[in-house]
């Protein structure tokens, strides 16, 4: 009993596989977009620092006057960028 080359169910189950990775690849495409932006927003100061914990850096002396408004002007601009892109996705 040969159903042919192409029935009905054969046809729907790879329907289904190419819906399906199709579906799979766009999520995947998706989480790596995000998670590259994440990593280059990062990637070009190493640790990411919030002004607080410049401050409190600088007041204990770890870093010098000099360091500190060199990463402040890093950190608000990486603020800045971010602020940018989420406005532009939402």
């Amino acid at each position: 009993m040969d159903r042919g080359p192409s029935s009905g169910v054969d046809v729907a189950m790879a329907a289904g596989v190419l819906v399906g990775a199709a579906a799979l690849m766009a999520i995947l495409w998706f989480v790596f977009r995000r998670g590259w932006r994440r990593w280059m927003e990062t990637s070009d100061g190493g640790e990411e620092f919030s002004l607080q914990q410049l401050r409190q850096l600088r007041d204990q002396g770890q870093i010098t006057s000099a360091e500190f408004e060199q990463l402040k002007a890093r950190t608000v601009a990486q603020m800045s960028r971010r602020t940018h892109r989420e406005k532009g996705e939402a």
